[in-house]
């Protein structure tokens, strides 16, 4: 009977209803002695564990690792960062005298003036230029492409000139006006005005004193402006040009960076006018002059090379110009000119893709097959 009574404990001690009601008596057998802790006195130990320890004489006080809220509102704010500096705008500018888009004498029978006109358009976009200064223009309303807008135009001694930018320049546009044979057009980037003109001067080794005067008055309507890029047909001689350079800060980009290269006007190699032995000399009549916050950073001549199979057979009787240019504020400012001549044709109103109103009628066409060696350049 011992033994069967044995096993009926066991069975019982090990059930599920024997285990809950040892815990329970357990539970209350321990509240009753204090040297077993109770899940009361594990709560109140931890409680007091997350207070402020209290300091006896002698003991170092443990390092903060935030300060408190009164000290960090004591402490003085950083100070904000400075702002970034403006981004120098970097841009480029293409010149070509484009000879009216009229075949050369050398030309091929069949290279008609539609040919001669879709050639002289792919030259211009092979470059890319952001700026197309345009000189000798069929027409005012000539276009290159839907990459251009036609800002200005206006006649010269021949045919049109004309200025041609790509829609990213628009951006900064402030106005855009005509000064004697010059389209000049005025950008604004944040506080900073430049001026970007089309030119195409007087022509004949004559013609130099009214070319200064042309010039003058160029610099004159760009009198507002820190910095100016006149880019054309200047038919300057290179007297005039060193005293234009030495005269008003002005920088000559295809001196600065083609000394030895070569020239815009050579009728050794270019026989646009055909094949004249005493009419064979070189020349830079083509210029890109730069001032105050503009300056060039790399020129070249452009657009010479060959139209056809046919020797000396080119596109027109000048070269082109490409120069990389920069705008710095950085890069010294314009002094203060006194302007000494007023510009015509003023338009303040944003251009659409045509010319601003107001010019006069074209003059007419040169005639062809004049000897321009005895009459002069263009």
């Amino acid at each position: 009977g011992q033994g069967r009574h044995t096993t009926i404990v066991q069975k019982l001690w090990k059930s599920p209803v024997a285990k809950i009601l040892f815990r329970n008596a357990l539970r209350v057998w321990a509240g009753a002695h204090s040297w077993l802790p109770s899940s009361r006195c594990l709560s109140s130990k931890k409680a007091m564990s997350q207070q402020s320890p209290i300091l006896v004489k002698g003991d170092t006080p443990p390092r903060q690792t935030t300060p408190p809220p009164a000290a960090a509102a004591a402490s003085p704010a950083a100070p904000a960062p400075p702002p970034p500096a403006a981004s120098p705008l970097m841009f480029s500018v293409l010149t070509w005298n484009v000879a009216e888009c009229l075949p050369a004498k050398v030309a091929p029978r069949d290279w008609t003036l539609e040919k001669s006109t879709s050639e002289i358009i792919r030259n211009i976009q092979g470059l890319g230029a952001d700026v197309v200064c345009l000189q000798e223009a069929p027409s005012k309303d000539f276009t290159i492409s839907e990459d251009y807008l036609l800002v200005g135009a206006t006649p010269s001694h021949c045919g049109w000139v004309q200025l041609h930018v790509k829609p990213m320049l628009m951006a900064f546009f402030s106005r855009v006006q005509a000064c004697g044979p010059s389209v000049i057009l005025e950008l604004k980037k944040e506080d900073t005005t430049f001026s970007v003109a089309s030119m195409h001067l007087e022509p004949f080794a004559s013609g130099g004193p009214k070319r200064l005067r042309q010039l003058a008055a160029m610099q004159g309507a760009c009198s507002a402006s820190a910095g100016y890029v006149f880019a054309g047909d200047a038919n300057i001689r290179t007297e005039e040009g060193k005293e234009f350079v030495s005269s008003g800060l002005v920088q000559d980009a295809h001196a600065t960076f083609q000394r030895s290269r070569p020239f815009t006007w050579d009728t050794y190699k270019n026989k646009y006018h055909g094949h004249d032995p005493a009419a064979l000399y070189t020349s830079n009549y083509d210029r890109i002059w730069t001032a105050g916050c503009v300056a060039a950073t790399d020129c070249r001549v452009c657009c010479d090379h060959p139209a056809s199979s046919e020797a000396g057979h080119f596109l027109s009787d000048h070269f082109g110009l490409f120069a990389r240019l920069i705008l710095s504020p950085s890069i010294q400012p314009l002094p203060a000119t006194p302007s000494t001549t007023t510009a015509t044709g003023v338009s303040t109103k944003r251009p659409a893709n045509s010319p601003p109103s107001g010019f006069r009628p074209p003059p007419p066409s040169r005639p062809r097959g004049f000897d321009k060696d005895r009459r002069g350049p263009r």
